[in-house]
């Protein structure tokens, strides 16, 4: 250990040993060339651990002794047949400078360990790793954690994740017997989160959609008004066979309607049906009619992403307009509207429609007298519209046929168009989602 009294400047410390228990990693009172010199690692304001679950209690009795520091991260591996090991409670000053925690493992281990912490530690940032399929008690029960510990005032960010392996999509394949609707995710598993109202970003990733309703997203845009980044997609399309998302095109009301400073969203939603876009248009009215409340269309909304609702649609022209209408009264700054997932999985025709939706939603911006045009066009774009507008006007049936995407109506330079639009909308889409958060999950 000699190294560390050469040391003394040591801000960073990481340690990986996936094999075995760490030996005590405690800072004594005297120093001797046996044990760790106490003041070469108090300064220490970044640690990383990747260690098996049996090494916890050594690494949080470390740790906790870490007066200024600010950036924790914890790994921990559950061997076989390992014996979870039993954490004491922490003194009440430990982690008081802590402001960013990453933790990685199983629910039971994340909880855990967050139950170890004092409470309303002044906690920032979140992000919480795990691997494999799980149900609402799980998430719940490792968010539950985090409100154990984090003060719901300070906390700004929230990253939940789950990673799926071959074997746990095997079990959405459509030969598989399992009955996958015990992995359908509802309000019920990210409730606990619902507590820090000051959040900036929440991004849920947990391989399966959440099955949320209107009533829900209503209950969410209502407790996260300072939310900028907001993502409930998932991180492969995978849906419950015979099970559309309850949520109609409505929810995006709510959130162009309280989250003044929300600039990207994903949502699984339901947009495939008359009625989810007549539900949006009555909310909409509504919403206008009503005394006291913030003004439609949202400034601030500059993305939205689409969940799995898009596998099997086949949009006519009059649902792409009555889409691209309802989409000008609910945004005047958007920039990219995408379900690029479910293009990635060979199905290119519902990332094609929606390409249709945000063509449209800029030429009827475009082409409407008096409206002022915030999104980004380039060169050909203008060129393209005021052709459509010679053409077609406010004829806006055709210009959907005519959209790229269309096979109706199409020359060579509409080919070109097309694929020219499709990289300006993913780079958007991505550029936006990298500019708010540079955490690579919510990519």
């Amino acid at each position: 250990m000699s190294i560390f009294k050469c040391a003394s400047k040591l801000v960073h410390f990481s340690v990986v040993d996936l094999h075995e228990a760490l030996p005590p990693l405690s800072l004594p009172m005297i120093s001797n060339q046996d044990h760790l010199h106490p003041t070469s690692l108090r300064g220490l304001t970044h640690t990383a651990f990747s260690i098996t679950a049996a090494s916890l209690p050594q690494v949080l009795d470390l740790t906790s002794q870490l007066n200024n520091l600010e950036d924790l991260t914890i790994q921990a591996c559950e061997k076989p047949f390992e014996e979870i090991p039993r954490l004491s409670l922490l003194a009440p000053e430990a982690f008081s400078s802590l402001k960013s925690l990453t933790l990685g493992g199983s629910p039971d281990i994340i909880n855990l360990i967050c139950c170890a912490f004092p409470a309303n530690r002044t906690i920032q940032s979140a992000v919480l790793r795990m691997h494999g399929l799980y149900t609402n008690a799980d998430i719940a029960l490792v968010l539950s954690g985090l409100v154990a510990t984090a003060s719901k005032e300070s906390l700004r960010k929230i990253i939940v994740t789950s990673v799926l392996s071959r074997n746990d999509l095997a079990e959405w394949d459509t030969n598989s017997e399992i009955d996958t609707h015990q992995f359908m995710l509802d309000i019920g598993a990210i409730e606990p989160a619902l507590r820090f109202p000051n959040l900036e970003v929440f991004s849920a990733c947990l391989g399966i959609p959440l099955y949320l309703a209107d009533e829900d997203h209503l209950r969410i845009a209502q407790a996260w008004r300072s939310v900028q980044l907001l993502y409930l997609s998932s991180i492969v399309q995978r849906v419950v066979k015979g099970h559309r998302p309850p949520a109609s095109m409505a929810s995006l009301v709510h959130y162009a309607r309280y989250c003044r400073s929300l600039k990207a969203l994903g949502l699984c939603l339901d947009a495939s049906t008359k009625a989810s876009v007549e539900a949006c248009t009555r909310a909409v009215n509504t919403c206008d009619g009503s005394e006291g409340t913030a003004s439609l269309p949202s400034p601030s909304i500059q993305m939205v992403e689409f969940g799995p609702s898009w596998v099997e649609c086949n949009f006519s022209p009059a649902h792409v307009t009555s889409l691209a209408k309802a989409f000008t009264r609910l945004f005047s700054n958007l920039a990219a509207c995408r379900a690029c997932r479910t293009e990635e999985l060979g199905v290119p025709q519902a990332a094609w429609t929606w390409m249709k939706v945000q063509t449209l939603y800029e030429y009827i911006l475009f082409a409407t007298p008096g409206r002022k045009v915030t999104t980004t066009r380039n060169l050909w774009k203008s060129r393209l519209f005021s052709k459509w507008t010679s053409d077609y006007g406010q004829d806006y049936e055709k210009v959907a046929l005519a959209a790229p995407g269309s096979g109706v109506e199409a020359d060579s330079d509409d080919v070109r168009n097309a694929e020219a639009f499709n990289q300006i909308m993913y780079k958007a889409a991505r550029d936006e989602l990298a500019k708010i958060s540079k955490e690579h999950e919510v990519i």
